[in-house]
């Protein structure tokens, strides 16, 4: 693993992005994609070296081949890294007994991974993993492909006999009719409700449920716990006082009273406005006015898992590590505002394979993802995630999974058209939930070093330039 500190960020400005890309591109010999091609024609037309159809659970390469080692990185955290790492234990058990000399080694990079993918293509193709078990992309991974490290996924995925056919509808993502990563599992951001909190408050969420933003202050209301001198013990509402959890939130309200931190020409900004001021000042009132959350609070997920908060926006991996608490919860969709609901930055988890310039490595690692994704049910009933394949989903074993009777309202999000996809941008992370812009700009506001006034025109004049070097990229959900 790398450990030089660049950051994306760092790595795009070293340029213009097209004079990156364009010397990224002439870092490395040019080989990739004629190899590909001759790769095509032994897979397709002469199956002598690689017979995609007996390719089930392993590599079909001869015995006496070179061995070859891969890197992965796995960017989750538990349950889903750790089971991650024991697939990929039986994978490589799997080759070990048909005696092929492959290998797949993995790391779990944790904090600072932007810094060290941004380092790794700073050295060159050769320098990246095989492949990322990791986050849905949108936010990360546009200058990686644009610049040519994340080739698309369809040769690849064709040649060893992946299945398109299997994947639920919706679930892919494609630029210009091609796949650059494989879902994972399928996310969306929905309402967690601590039940015990409800009953010692005397609230009965199939009564009247926290179904639009007045109520659910009351409930958070009701179920906060303050000390004596007025600061929250036990918080309603749960919020971080900085980060990307409250950007989220500002995001979500924003989206429901119409704005947009990118508008639908994919050009120009649309929250330095009276919306976007609202949105911005409930999140402050939360903090406050009605003293429902605590800036003191960090780390969001401990504090939810040990029953130190009663309302959670979150994404459906929570469901995984709040079963194993032990929590007496249930899910909600967010609520409605203004008569509209909306579930921002609704994403695929995701697997990525890169372009180390090393032909025999990629095909070894689009082998390694087609097997992952032929196990996609059985992992996903392990770790709770909801199913990318209609295979998967299939199982019983996954249909009665613990996690099933909590993940309707994501299921719901799709299915009623309310989960807006995440922002793809060549150049910034501009989605609420962790975008670099919009997390340095309205930290300064949720901490009270600016005014809303002041963090939403710094934020939209970043915004804004950010938008003139380059507009959005079209991603197509099929």
């Amino acid at each position: 693993m790398k450990t030089k500190k660049v950051s994306r960020r760092d790595f795009l400005r070293m340029g213009s992005f097209a004079a990156v890309a364009a010397a990224l591109a002439a870092c490395q010999p040019q080989v990739i994609e004629r190899t590909v091609e001759v790769e095509i024609e032994k897979t397709v037309e002469v199956p002598v070296e690689v017979e995609v159809e007996k390719v089930v659970t392993a590599s079909p390469a001869p015995l006496d081949r070179e061995p070859v080692t891969l890197d992965v990185w796995i960017e989750r955290g538990d349950p889903q890294r750790t089971v991650c790492g024991t697939f990929i234990d039986t994978y490589n058990k799997e080759l070990d007994d048909a005696g092929i000399p492959v290998k797949v080694e993995y790391d779990f990079p944790g904090e600072g991974f932007d810094e060290l993918l941004a380092a790794a293509a700073a050295e060159g193709k050769s320098a990246m993993a095989d492949a990322l078990f990791g986050s849905s992309g949108e936010g990360m991974y546009p200058p990686y492909i644009l610049a040519g490290f994340i080739p698309e996924h369809n040769t690849w995925m064709d040649a060893v006999g992946l299945d398109w056919s299997d994947y639920a509808p919706g679930v892919r993502k494609q630029i210009d009719g091609k796949d650059y990563w494989l879902p994972w599992g399928v996310a969306a951001f929905i309402q967690y409700i601590n039940l015990d909190h409800a009953e010692e408050a005397g609230l009965d969420v199939s009564a009247e449920p926290p179904s639009d933003l007045e109520t659910m202050i009351q409930w958070a209301e009701a179920m906060t716990k303050q000390s004596t001198d007025g600061r929250v013990e036990r918080s309603g509402f749960l919020l971080t006082g900085s980060g990307g959890h409250p950007s989220l939130v500002w995001g979500t309200v924003l989206e429901c009273l119409g704005g947009q931190i990118v508008g639908d020409d994919g050009k120009t900004p649309n929250f330095n406005n009276a919306v976007g001021k609202e949105a911005a000042q409930f999140v402050l009132d939360c903090f406050d006015d009605y003293v429902v959350s605590s800036r003191d609070v960090a780390d969001r997920y401990k504090d939810w898992a040990v029953g130190n908060s009663s309302i959670f926006w979150t994404g459906t991996w929570v469901l995984a590590t709040s079963l194993d608490a032990g929590l007496n919860f249930t899910t909600l969709p967010l609520p409605e505002i203004d008569g509209v609901r909306v579930s921002t930055d609704a994403a695929t988890e995701a697997m990525n394979m890169f372009d180390t310039g090393d032909a025999d490595r990629m095909m070894e690692t689009a082998r390694l993802l087609k097997w992952f994704t032929e196990r996609m049910g059985e992992y996903c009933t392990i770790v709770g995630d909801i199913c990318p394949t209609i295979s998967g989903r299939a199982m019983t074993s996954y249909q009665n999974r613990p996690a099933a009777a909590y993940e309707g309202p994501a299921l719901a999000a799709y299915a009623e058209g309310y989960a807006k996809g995440a922002i793809f941008h060549p150049e910034e992370n501009l989605n609420y939930y962790w975008g670099d812009p919009l997390v340095e700009n309205l930290d300064r506001v949720w901490l009270g070093d600016w005014t809303v006034e002041e963090g939403l025109d710094r934020l939209e004049a970043e915004v804004t330039e950010i938008l003139n070097k380059n507009p959005v990229i079209d991603v197509k959900l099929v």
